[in-house]
């Protein structure tokens, strides 16, 4: 019989629940559906591939249809979708980020949901992520 016991999601590790999965997070199946079909259509972008992954959330580039412009799309993991805890975290977090302006902070343009993942979009930064940019990324990207 069947437990809703936790297990690991087998790509990134995350917590999931083992009565709603196939043993991989919801946001780890949403990447290799991306990555096996570009521009995958995700609440008024197109999402052009993974860009970072973190301890909270995922971050795509993505081009918005309109305005038509490219932006860094970040959405929660798998493990936390069903967290309300980790959700008002990332309200706030994005709530927060939106009142900070400083010439070396990027602007959040947009929050939603789109089929019951929470997201916001900011400005893309030119150049790759900060671990690039500082010759500390090892992930090759």
């Amino acid at each position: 019989m069947p437990t809703n016991l936790p297990i690991t999601c087998q790509t990134c590790g995350a917590s999931i629940d083992a009565m709603r999965s196939e043993g991989v997070c919801a946001i780890c199946l949403f990447g290799e559906a991306l990555d096996q079909e570009a521009n995958e259509s995700f609440g008024g972008h197109e999402l052009c591939g993974e860009i970072a992954r973190g301890g909270m959330g995922v971050v795509y580039r993505a081009m918005q249809r309109e305005p038509r412009r490219e932006v860094a799309l970040k959405t929660l993991r798998g493990a936390e979708l069903d967290s309300p805890e980790a959700q008002a975290r990332f309200r706030d977090e994005a709530r927060t980020m939106a009142e900070l302006e400083h010439p070396g902070i990027l602007p959040i343009y947009q929050f939603g949901q789109h089929d019951g993942v929470l997201f916001f979009t900011m400005k893309l930064a030119a150049g790759g992520t900060v671990s690039t940019v500082m010759g500390t990324d090892t992930t090759g990207r």
